[in-house]
């Protein structure tokens, strides 16, 4: 479907001029752009010349389904920690950046799929792929952050045992789901929380080729048959 619309004004000498009809304001098959990259990633793309920056947003196929039943929470812990520090940068560092730019990097997880977002203006767009690639492919799980992040979702834990609306979708979903992966909470029970360290070894041992602690980032990319973002 397309639809147009035409406004009129005058030329110089005086007659009536039909403008150029504009671009249907939702997106459709005409205008959005599909290109599959070598490496399987399936991009869609469109122009929206009404404002000077470009938002990105996509999606892994990992997310609270994926993760095993005895770390409830284990999906959002690792989205928590995907921000705070790469091999490369720190968590400071990357804040600086992005907030330098004005830009920003956001992250989410969900049942199916973990999220990520980026919005920036055009011409700030490499450097901030950049950074979006770091963190996602070489996150360093620094150990401080490992520590507020759990506390964070310790206090995000008590916080809810007060709220009603909560606690009652709670015991909804373990009702209806039983055993089932579905009945699985997002945030987790405080067991993911409770135990840091439990919770990244975990992460990397399903990542990260055995070998020692220094160089994980670049060897799980180059295992992979990547190179690390320039």
């Amino acid at each position: 479907m397309k639809v147009f619309y035409r406004s009129h004004h005058s030329d110089a000498q005086g007659s009536s001029v039909a403008s150029p009809a504009p671009k249907a304001s939702l997106p459709g098959p005409d205008d959005v752009l599909r290109r599959e990259l070598p490496n399987g990633i399936t991009v869609l793309a469109r122009e929206n010349w009404s404002a000077p920056s470009v938002v990105v947003e996509g999606y892994l196929l990992a997310g609270n389904l994926d993760e095993p039943a005895d770390l409830p929470g284990l999906a959002s812990f690792v989205v928590g920690m995907l921000s705070r520090g790469t091999v490369r940068h720190t968590f400071a560092e990357i804040n600086e950046t992005v907030e330098g730019l004005g830009a920003s990097i956001g992250f989410g997880p969900d049942r199916h799929v973990t999220t990520f977002s980026t919005k920036s203006l055009a011409e700030d767009l490499d450097t901030v792929l950049d950074l979006l690639a770091e963190e996602l492919r070489m996150p360093a799980f620094p150990a401080e952050y490992i520590e507020r992040v759990r506390g964070m979702r310790l206090t995000a834990l008590a916080e809810r045992e007060n709220d009603t609306r909560q606690m009652a979708g709670r015991a909804y979903r373990e009702l209806m789901y039983g055993k089932h992966p579905l009945g699985r909470d997002m945030l987790g029970s405080g067991v993911a929380g409770g135990h840091p360290a439990r919770v990244v070894d975990r992460v990397l041992r399903a990542v990260l080729p055995p070998a020692g602690h220094g160089d994980r980032g670049r060897r799980r990319v180059e295992g992979r048959g990547g190179s690390p973002p320039g």
